[in-house]
């Protein structure tokens, strides 16, 4: 099997979110950082990875065909091995470990988000509820201050019975 190796220096960019490429890498020497809008004001740090812990990435683009969701920086010197489609299958015989790490990453990924969701749907529906009740109107933004302070990456919930919510998805299940 081809066992290429991609080295990066502190500070480079393995691939951008948006980037659409045809393989996924294990982390085989040094640190990377997962980052939602890398290079903006909105930037946010997902998640650090560390070879020595079955660190796989790009997965979720490689599987799915689907552009990058994320950008990967490397946060110190590091070694990476890519994973195309050709190798793939012999990658996985050879480390059959790193077929249950993927699944686990992506259940976490999933539990986690869902459990956000639900968060969110629980603090609308009671914010609603108080708002119907009659409480008054400032009532509603405190409600939501620990929700806003606890999530950062802005995204839009619907209009529902006249009350607009800022929901902020917190990314930590990256």
């Amino acid at each position: 099997m081809e066992n290429r190796i991609k080295e990066f220096s502190r500070g480079e960019v393995v691939f951008y979110e948006g980037d659409f490429e045809t393989c996924m890498y294990h982390l085989q020497k040094g640190s990377l950082g997962i980052y939602a809008n890398y290079g903006t004001p909105e930037e946010k740090l997902l998640t650090e990875l560390h070879a020595g812990e079955m660190a796989i990435l790009g997965e979720m683009g490689f599987l799915e065909s689907k552009p990058r969701s994320a950008t990967a920086v490397a946060l110190e010197d590091a070694q990476l091995r890519v994973i195309t489609r050709v190798t793939f299958a012999m990658y996985f015989k050879e480390n059959p470990v790193a077929v249950m790490q993927i699944m686990q990453n992506m259940s976490k990924r999933i539990r986690d988000l869902t459990e956000d969701y639900l968060d969110a749907c629980r603090a609308v529906t009671e914010a609603m509820e108080s708002r119907r009740a009659g409480e008054p109107e400032g009532w509603f933004s405190k409600k939501f201050d620990k929700y806003i302070r606890d999530y950062e990456d802005a995204n839009m919930l619907t209009e529902q019975d006249g009350v607009n919510v800022d929901y902020y998805i917190n990314h930590k299940s990256w």
